[in-house]
């Protein structure tokens, strides 16, 4: 890692911001988390200032981004990127194979009945299971997501993180997502800048330096493929606090 404070922001990035552990603190559970008071603002100020090249790239389903942050950003990527709604509010959403979802869902179900300290997070296009409140569960969690993949047959794949290890479709991810909207305006011809935090955003990370961009860590996880480093989430509000109130921004 070449150094462990970004540089400052400039007003020619095309910024993509992870959600969890990044803007916001983890929590117990994803509906558990706090949203700090002033980043819908911070957000949107920001995007004033980048003419609209900041998009907020996700495991989440967008519906639930915009309760969190409503209004603040037109650009998201959710579910790991399964759907995209571009900078003008246009929504795509990636194929699925209806039935090879259906067979997991049932699957996982019957697996969190006789494990109540597992949290089953069904997102629709993707499915989830949290093991934060239950570590010594992880390998089961991460055991029975791979008999879900083995039936789906190619079309889905498991992703871990934090203490979560989820099943989503085999042909979306952040990188794409990222890849998605570096091709049209605002985007295009902006220098990308990706900040994330966990396990599931490296592969952003590794898009990010192919395209000669600066993937930033948030928190102490090691070893990574991002090049610079922010300690905290509280760091990255700082950081684009600092970008909003500097009196220079080129």
């Amino acid at each position: 890692m070449s150094q462990m404070t970004p540089l400052p922001l400039t007003s020619h990035a095309a910024l993509f911001l992870d959600f969890d552990g990044t803007l916001v603190e983890m929590a117990s559970t994803p509906s558990a988390i706090e949203m700090p008071d002033a980043l819908p603002f911070l957000l949107r100020r920001t995007a004033t200032m980048l003419n609209g090249a900041l998009a907020v790239v996700t495991g989440r389903p967008i519906v639930s981004i915009d309760s969190f942050l409503p209004g603040a950003v037109a650009a998201i990527a959710g579910l790991h990127g399964a759907e995209l709604r571009d900078s003008r509010g246009q929504l795509t959403r990636a194929e699925l194979d209806l039935p090879a979802v259906k067979t997991a869902r049932a699957l996982l179900n019957d697996f969190k009945r006789e494990r109540p300290e597992v949290l089953l997070e069904d997102k629709g296009l993707s499915l989830a299971l949290h093991f934060r409140g239950a570590p010594h569960l992880g390998e089961e969690c991460r055991t029975v997501i791979d008999l879900c993949v083995g039936k789906a047959r190619g079309h889905l794949e498991r992703l871990d993180g934090a203490f979560v290890s989820e099943i989503k479709p085999k042909n979306v991810s952040k990188a794409r997502a990222i890849e998605t909207f570096m091709k049209s305006a605002p985007f295009k011809g902006r220098s990308p800048i990706f900040a994330g935090d966990d396990v599931g955003d490296e592969a952003g990370f590794e898009y990010i330096a192919k395209i000669n961009g600066i993937g930033i860590i948030v928190g102490g996880r090691s070893p990574t493929a991002a090049t610079q480093r922010l300690r905290s989430v509280t760091a990255l509000h700082q950081w684009l606090r600092t970008f909003v109130t500097g009196p220079n921004h080129d």
